[in-house]
């Protein structure tokens, strides 16, 4: 194979040309990095084993396993790889962009562009390869298509990947492909052979066969085309990207971001003391206790759900979805861990853990930094990705240029083993529309993927979200972990239940145990009153016996803050108070949360939002919640008591309408809420079945039945399947628009508690000197970065990113403020204030 099949190599065509940084002052020639990227994708194909997953889609879309036409769909797609840049022989490219003056002087109407014009040669180039060969009329209908998805990935390899449609639409008679055949016809690229299929009234046929072409009979198949079209273009952008890095940088990539070595990770992990304490519990006592009902010892249900989910899982290997569904405070991250690091093997060998905010991304982090912190070279493989972590370093790397190259590539494609991140993140690779966006969506393939707290996703998507889920898990071979304390039945959505493998068959076990279902005991008698901030504080103080821990929660920021405002005009001595809210920083919750672990002499009462309900790691003695989501109430629940060595109590009270918070979202209906005498009653025996049940129904019954755009088998039939990228990433927003933050580090200095004084822009101007320093070593450097970040992390709060605000300084998403003590009272983020007056100073 090679690119003299379409163009004369008798006049040199360039690429590349020498970048004045010094390192390669040759031209780099087309066929040069043809062939290089043709190179990249061989071994993205050997070493991430991308056959199988591509094998996979193929198998779908012709439902066939005809090894003929298996093989004739991976010569196309080389093909593709090869030929994305053949356009670059426009002579107006080469003129003017690669400044060669062998070229001859006729100008395209494409002008210096390419990608089009390298779609159509491709095009034409794979229909004449296809009229060579003797399939039947079916099979050969079907490969038009996808040489018709291969043409179009090529058209986008360079900008966003928008919609199918746009790519239509240019072979329409006046649109700009139908134009670029009629030139090509004309000869006007001398170093091109000429047109063997298309031609200007064959044009218009394009979109035509492809529609006719791609058309699934099932949701599958219909899945199936849009997973491969990000796939193709996910694989071309890398071996694109990586190749262009070798030339103008001389920075090869070496590996692709899998575990090397599966087996030390799993060896690692089994020699951490906690799975050493699990597994001596296996060998003595698994399997010889008849009942738990009066067990005492927590950690002996969490060895048990440890054990079970892991023989259900080597029970159902060949599942692609499980569900792990336990109570609060029962060990399932620990369980999960164990149960993805068994999912590795010979293929399958990167993990994702997907959590629905950053606090938890970070929580998690320092788990897992307990579990492996003496396992040499384990710790380097983890990385975090979300807007408020830094890019993480390339270790190997001999210059400034390579370190920012690779550790950026990196950062790109994903090229990590071990990933932690926000379900945000996760759903831009795997729906959204921007070329960043779609870079790293090959390493979805043969992965490992956990979703924590998954009932936190937007319900109205949830049938999509499930059916997804499903389809990417089949067709890239990847294992999908959903787990949360309240786990909807999202299987139910799909028809197709008895897909979906269980992990905790004995459901009663765990929820019905008393350590569990009695831990806290809950009271509604502040429901029927009217509530005022006094007659809250009254009911408290009458349940507080010194020392007593209070976690108070409020569906409204607002009412939070003046609750909290509230309490310290009453000045209780005995009481330290403390507020958590979505404007803290990650290093304050810390302060706060570890503030009141410590304090054992006083009482604390705790003021929160709905920050404090998932995952968080916070023992209190009493809670007191305005009422809101059934599944809220069961995870506010889980941060009471969560020891299980005294009686936890728990009081509901209504004071803000829980529509506005939670609009669109069923779940906020009466009749789902503890005004309901029986989500009380579903609340005490744990049995959320009985819960979900009528919503999931409801959820099936007005979206999939629906007469208009949110009709579901439409959704998947039309914008999925002929690719309307910009549709499907709206339809899968997790966040609103205007929900969305970004990271803005507010200059100040700041007292701690141990009496350092820490100054904002003396941690930033380190922070940006570190980044830059390539003579240090990897070790100190990471060490001296882990300080930085640790400080800088005081700095930093997540502020919408609709708001209208002016930066003096960033680095990569990350804005830096040099006045923001004026934002601040009483050492805490003043929103409304900030966002005033930054509207202010932008006008």
């Amino acid at each position: 194979m090679g690119i003299d099949e379409v163009l004369k190599l008798d006049v040199p065509l360039y690429a590349h040309i020498p970048n004045g940084k010094g390192y390669n002052q040759e031209k780099e020639t087309l066929e040069e990095h043809s062939n290089l990227c043709l190179a990249y994708f061989q071994r993205l194909l050997e070493e991430k084993q991308m056959k199988i997953p591509l094998d996979n889609l193929w198998k779908c879309y012709f439902s066939s396993t005809n090894s003929e036409i298996l093989a004739f769909a991976l010569r196309l797609l080389r093909y593709a790889i090869l030929f994305h840049d053949v356009g670059k022989s426009n002579p107006g490219f080469q003129r003017e962009k690669m400044e060669n003056s062998a070229v001859g002087k006729g100008k395209l109407l494409c002008g210096t562009n390419h990608s089009l014009l390298s779609a159509i040669i491709y095009l034409d180039f794979c229909l004449g390869l296809l009229k060579q060969k003797g399939f039947s009329k079916s099979a050969q209908k079907l490969l038009k298509g996808l040489i018709y998805i291969n043409a179009y990935v090529i058209s986008r390899h360079h900008s966003d990947l928008a919609s199918l449609q746009d790519f239509s639409d240019a072979f329409a008679p006046s649109g700009l492909a139908c134009e670029l055949i009629g030139e090509l016809s004309e000869g006007k690229i001398q170093s091109y052979k000429g047109l063997v299929s298309l031609s200007e009234g064959k044009s218009e046929s394009c979109p035509k066969f492809f529609e006719r072409a791609v058309r699934g009979n099932n949701r599958k198949q219909q899945i199936g085309v849009f997973i491969y079209a990000r796939l193709v273009y996910s694989l071309l952008v890398a071996s694109d990207y990586y190749a262009t890095s070798e030339y103008g940088n001389g920075v090869r990539i070496k590996q692709f971001g899998d575990f090397d070595q599966v087996e030390k990770l799993k060896a690692a992990y089994e020699g951490a003391a906690r799975t050493e304490k699990i597994r001596c519990y296996e060998k003595e006592s698994y399997g010889t206790v008849n009942s738990f009902s009066t067990q005492t010892d927590i950690n002996i249900l969490r060895n048990e759900l440890f054990l079970d989910a892991e023989k259900a899982f080597f029970e159902s290997q060949n599942g692609s979805i499980y569900f792990l569904e336990s109570p609060t405070g029962s060990g399932k991250s620990n369980a999960a861990m164990n149960l993805s690091f068994q999912m590795l093997n010979e293929y399958r060998r990167k993990i994702f853990y997907i959590y629905p905010f950053n606090t938890l991304v970070e929580q998690n982090l320092d788990t897992l930094l307990a579990t492996f912190g003496d396992a040499k070279g384990i710790l380097e493989k983890i990385a975090v990705i979300n807007s408020i972590t830094p890019i993480k370093g390339e270790k190997e790397t001999d210059s400034a240029e390579d370190f920012y190259q690779k550790s950026l590539l990196n950062r790109q494609f994903l090229n990590y083993p071990f990933i932690l991140s926000t379900h945000v993140s996760l759903f831009q690779t795997m729906f959204g529309e921007k070329k960043e966006d779609v870079f790293g969506f090959m390493q979805l393939a043969g992965s490992v993927i956990v979703l924590d707290e998954i009932q936190s996703y937007k319900n109205l998507i949830w049938s999509e979200i499930i059916i997804f889920l499903k389809a990417f898990a089949e067709l890239l071979d990847i294992k999908v972990i959903i787990m949360s304390a309240t786990l909807p039945d999202l299987a139910y959505l799909t028809d197709e239940a008895e897909d979906v493998v269980r992990l905790v068959r004995d459901r009663a076990k765990y929820f019905s145990n008393p350590l569990f279902q009695n831990r806290v005991q809950v009271s509604y008698e502040l429901l029927d009153e009217n509530i005022t901030f006094e007659t809250l504080f009254n009911h408290m103080r009458s349940q507080m016996k010194k020392p007593t821990k209070v976690l108070v929660e409020f569906i409204n920021k607002k009412s939070a803050y003046k609750f909290y405002g509230f309490l310290q005009e009453q000045e209780p001595s005995d009481t330290r108070i403390f507020l958590i809210t979505g404007d803290d920083n990650q290093a304050e919750r810390k302060r706060i949360l570890a503030s009141i672990k410590a304090e054992t002499e006083q009482n604390v009462i705790l003021v929160a939002t709905q920050v404090i309900e998932a995952g968080v790691d916070i023992d209190m003695d009493i809670g007191y919640k305005d009422i809101s989501k059934l599944d809220s109430e069961e995870q506010f629940l889980g941060r009471l008591n969560r020891s299980c060595l005294r009686l936890g109590k728990a009081f509901f009270f209504d004071l803000d309408s829980a529509d506005k918070i939670y609009k669109n979202d069923i779940r906020r209906n009466r009749e789902f809420t503890l005004k309901s005498q029986a989500m009380r009653e579903i609340l005490q025996s744990k049995d959320f079945s009985q819960y979900y049940g009528p919503i999931l129904q409801r959820l099936k019954d007005e979206w999939n039945n629906a007469c208009n755009d949110d009709n579901l088998p439409l959704f998947f039939s039309e914008d999925v399947q002929f690719l309307q990228f910009p549709k499907v990433e709206e339809r899968m927003k997790l966040i609103d628009e205007e929900d969305w933050k970004v990271s803005v580090f507010f200059n100040r200095r700041i007292v701690l508690e141990d009496g350092r004084i820490l100054d904002g822009k003396g941690c930033w101007e380190r922070y940006k000197t570190l980044l830059a320093d390539q003579k240090m070593d990897y070790a100190e450097k990471q060490y001296h970065l882990s300080i930085a970040r640790s400080e800088m992390s005081f700095f930093i709060y997540e502020i919408d990113k609709m708001a209208d605000f002016l930066t003096n300084d960033h680095v990569g998403e990350l804005y830096y403020i040099e006045d923001g003590e004026q934002y601040f009272e009483n050492g805490k983020l003043n929103m409304d204030l900030f966002k005033k007056e930054g509207a202010l100073f932008v006008q």
